[in-house]
């Protein structure tokens, strides 16, 4: 893996059905830590200790300068807007350093999930280009060339790598066709 040169991350981070945002501030040498639940406290030893052991592996020796900080915020009031605060939080942090005035309540997450739908209905990209196995239009971001396969049923594209396919004589089906035809 490549390190990224960019000064500023901006890292989601999962933990089982829970999600926190990490900022990580590469000149400053700062981790702020943002729950939407309020619970840093959870989090702050575990991702400042990965975080230095990260930075080793990398193999920066000087780890022990890193700080980690919080930022008072509004809370999450339910069980399922981690997410959709965690991204409004990103968002007003890039645009006014600070994430005190992102509102939490039931209508400001509704209002905010629609927004987002909105996004990402607006920006969406055609499903057809990208590999039915793997998601992604680059299956290498190292290489220039990218070499796809088109099923000859759905014709949906999958990388070489990504469908296993090595003879570019052969005709190809995907799985999902090769099973719905062993099905008939």
């Amino acid at each position: 893996m490549k390190f990224p040169v960019e000064d500023m991350w901006l890292c989601p981070v999962n933990f089982g059905t829970h999600w926190i945002l990490v900022i990580v501030n590469i000149s400053a040498q700062k981790i702020l830590l943002i729950d939407p639940m309020g619970n840093e406290g959870v989090y702050d030893r575990k991702i400042l200790r990965n975080w230095r052991n990260f930075l080793r592996m990398r193999g920066h020796e000087d780890t022990m300068e890193w700080q980690l900080q919080t930022m008072q915020h509004n809370k999450q009031q339910d069980s399922s807007s981690c997410g959709v605060l965690l991204l409004k939080f990103a968002e007003h942090y890039l645009a006014f350093g600070e994430v005190s005035e992102v509102l939490t309540t039931t209508e400001a997450v509704v209002l905010e999930r629609m927004q987002i739908a909105c996004t990402l209905l607006e920006h969406r990209g055609n499903a057809e280009d990208y590999c039915i196995v793997c998601s992604m239009l680059d299956a290498d971001a190292d290489r220039s060339m990218i070499e796809m396969v088109q099923c000859e049923s759905c014709q949906r594209w999958a990388h070489f790598a990504c469908a296993k396919y090595k003879d570019s004589n052969q005709e190809h089906k995907c799985k999902k066709c090769r099973k719905t035809h062993n099905n008939l």
